[in-house]
């Protein structure tokens, strides 16, 4: 087996669970709310897959913003760049 070390993704990834049943998620320093588990592991399992495909859909969602950080968004995702 062959185990390669380095950075899986370029930001950090931070989930938390709100009162609401629904996820607080950072990454890196742009914050995204998900109303439900489903939209949640969809969110991160498309960021996973591409990091730089949800960082360009996520910067043509949200032209305005100044910010970086990347994830695409769904049913279910509100960002607060």
């Amino acid at each position: 087996m062959n185990i390669k070390f380095g950075q899986a993704v370029p930001y950090d990834i931070k989930i938390q669970a709100s009162k609401n049943n629904g996820y607080i998620v950072t990454v890196g320093c742009g914050t995204f709310v998900f109303e439900n588990n489903e939209s949640l592991i969809e969110g991160l399992r498309q960021y996973l897959d591409d990091p730089k495909k949800a960082e360009e859909e996520y910067n043509k969602a949200w032209p305005a913003t100044t910010s970086s950080i990347t994830f695409s968004t769904g049913p279910g995702v509100y960002c607060a760049p």
